[in-house]
């Protein structure tokens, strides 16, 4: 597994990567709320040998990328920034691959793709219809609000979704 920084817009993405061939089928892992590519880990240990790219960034705002200047990690924004990373890569035939809050990114960006990058989509745990995302948007919300402090908003967890 490779690592790298790319620089997109002003902000860095930090991504995990198998060495990267354009006209290879690409894996894109997508991590979830509190996560980072580093939960896919496993993965790269596994899939290694398959012919293909496997690519996981970590989103803005998580892990080693930088946070979004413009302070927006709403749906569309993250969906955006993944599908000009895509681009850059020059990556195509990709196979959205989804965890958590990243299964629900996963889910609108196959759906709004109209570029015909996404071929396949693999939602694990995440909300198929934005009426069952119910959960993962307080969480977002709550994230936004602490302005990113991950310790505020484990407490905010602690309190209103697991208290005692």
């Amino acid at each position: 597994m490779q690592e790298s920084y790319i620089h997109l817009d002003g902000e860095w993405f930090f991504l995990r990567h198998s060495e990267i061939h354009p006209s290879r089928r690409t894996i894109l892992f997508v991590h979830g709320l509190g996560e980072s590519s580093l939960c896919f880990r496993e993965a790269f240990d596994r899939l290694h040998s398959l012919d293909c790219n496997l690519v996981a960034p970590d989103n803005l705002g998580y892990g080693r990328s930088s946070v979004a200047r413009n302070g927006d990690y709403s749906f569309r924004a993250q969906i955006a920034r993944l599908a000009n990373l895509v681009s850059q890569l020059g990556l195509h035939r990709l196979t959205l691959v989804g965890h958590s809050l990243g299964g629900n990114l996963a889910t609108y960006w196959s759906k709004s793709d109209s570029s015909g990058v996404v071929e396949r989509l693999m939602n694990v745990e995440g909300s198929l219809t934005p009426a069952d995302a119910t959960f993962s948007k307080m969480a977002v919300e709550a994230y936004q609000a602490t302005g990113g402090d991950f310790g505020q908003w484990c407490s905010w967890f602690r309190n209103e979704l697991a208290p005692d």
